[in-house]
């Protein structure tokens, strides 16, 4: 991939504002910013009044304000807003994932009692198959002994 995009990928989340990533990350709380990156909170407001910080502080800061999805397609045009997943398609909720993920558990679940269930069909199948060859065979002796 060579070298990182990080101008290009600044300017397309936030128009290369600092500040609105930083806020759209942690909103105004520099204390808990500042723990986050384990300097002081004078140096997170320094950054926040100068409206540039180093490097890897705005990548990281990036990445959290995307709600930590990944910077390529097709996630590089999706954001996370609260429980919402906002994507060029429309909007998924947290319980929509949840909900598929339920489903496809659910339709796996049934799958496998189904494949369950034809071998026990095919067992009984047999089982019964074999009671009436029995049956034919006892009745023919019977009418033989008569």
């Amino acid at each position: 991939m060579g070298a990182f995009p990080m101008r290009d990928l600044f300017i397309q989340y936030y128009n290369g504002d600092f500040r609105t990533a930083f806020t759209h990350a942690f909103g105004f709380d520099f204390n808990r910013a500042a723990a986050h990156f384990g300097v002081t909170k004078r140096t997170v407001l320094n950054w926040y009044d100068a409206n540039r910080a180093p490097r890897y502080i705005v990548l990281h800061v990036i990445f959290v304000a995307r709600g930590y999805l990944p910077d390529y397609f097709p996630f590089n045009e999706w954001h996370i807003v609260g429980t919402d997943i906002h994507t060029p398609y429309g909007v998924i909720s947290a319980f929509e994932v949840e909900f598929t993920k339920r489903y496809f558990w659910l339709a796996w679940e049934s799958t496998r009692q189904l494949k369950s269930h034809r071998n026990l069909n095919t067992n009984l199948t047999d089982t019964i198959e074999r009671i009436l060859n029995e049956f034919s065979r006892l009745d023919v002796q019977y009418k033989l002994a008569k």
